[in-house]
């Protein structure tokens, strides 16, 4: 039998949930460095705004500065804002968020729980938009070759949205450690109220000015096939430079959506299916302790 790459590929991601693999791409960088208490300073350039292999049909770039305190007990809080560096530029949005790392002796499991709170300008385009807060956690399992993480979060809007999380890692460290690559394979999995919210208030939004609609009052979107499915596949390649009180990191990532929807807006006279499509996009920043 003859099997396409992405073929190929959701056998392979079918394995890694099978060994319950992970959430994110690696382990935190802070995870393990818990014994001193610091301030970081971190910005970073994302060349589009893609969230579980959804986008919007325009390219939305962002410059987030954030600025993060970090005790020693492993309590952490952070602040960040987001500037649209695209068409439209704006403060887009801003986050605040809590939480708690912590590791084993022999640092062989590690994770983290947190508690976000953002906050979104009206006029954003961006998928993950709608969403108010979120709490969620992520469990990580370093064997040696390989490192097993899992993570669930639970996202606020409307209504609530539950996703779960699952990957592998292997790290390779090179220029006396201060150097590392780190290519991950994962997969989300989780409920789509959240993109219903988006087509209703912000791709077919009234008050969207790159849409002509010629009729008044609200737009009223139906959705259905929206039950928890796999959202989307995740390849990435991380590479970071980490030394005592900076760092550099450079992110290149490969999503492929899955679980289409069909939506209406017409009251479901007639239904259409969303049109998905695969993303490259990458991230790159870097930060300073003090």
């Amino acid at each position: 039998m003859r099997l396409t790459q992405t073929g190929s590929l959701k056998i392979i991601f079918s394995i890694l949930l099978f060994c319950n693999s992970s959430a994110k791409s690696q382990m935190p960088g802070d995870l393990l460095s818990g014994k001193e208490s610091y301030f970081k300073f971190a910005i970073d350039y994302l060349s589009n705004a893609v969230y579980y292999g959804r986008k919007d049909s325009f390219a939305l770039p962002y410059i987030t500065p954030a600025i993060s305190y970090h005790d020693k007990s492993g309590l952490y809080i952070e602040g960040s804002l987001s500037y649209l560096a695209g068409t439209g530029s704006q403060v887009d949005a801003g986050s605040l968020t809590a939480g708690y790392e912590f590791s084993s002796l022999n640092e062989k499991i590690s994770g983290d729980v947190y508690a976000s709170k953002f906050f979104v300008n009206n006029s954003s385009y961006s998928v993950r938009g709608e969403v108010n807060a979120a709490t969620g956690g992520s469990l990580y399992y370093n064997t040696g070759p390989l490192t097993l993480n899992s993570g669930l979060d639970v996202s606020f809007s409307s209504k609530t949205d539950i996703a779960l999380n699952f990957g592998l890692s292997h790290l390779f460290e090179f220029g006396d450690g201060h150097w590392s690559l780190t290519p991950s394979a994962i997969v989300n999995a989780g409920t789509q109220n959240f993109y219903q919210n988006y087509l209703t208030n912000r791709k077919y939004s009234l008050k969207r000015k790159r849409r002509i609609i010629q009729n008044s009052g609200t737009i009223k979107v139906i959705v259905i096939n929206k039950s928890f499915s796999v959202l989307d596949y995740e390849l990435s390649v991380p590479l970071n430079y980490a030394s005592h009180k900076w760092g550099l990191f450079f992110t290149p990532t490969f999503s492929i959506p899955e679980s289409t929807i069909k939506y209406s807006l017409n009251n479901g006279a007639t239904y259409r299916t969303e049109n998905l499509s695969n993303t490259f996009y990458v991230e790159i920043g870097g930060y300073i302790k003090f």
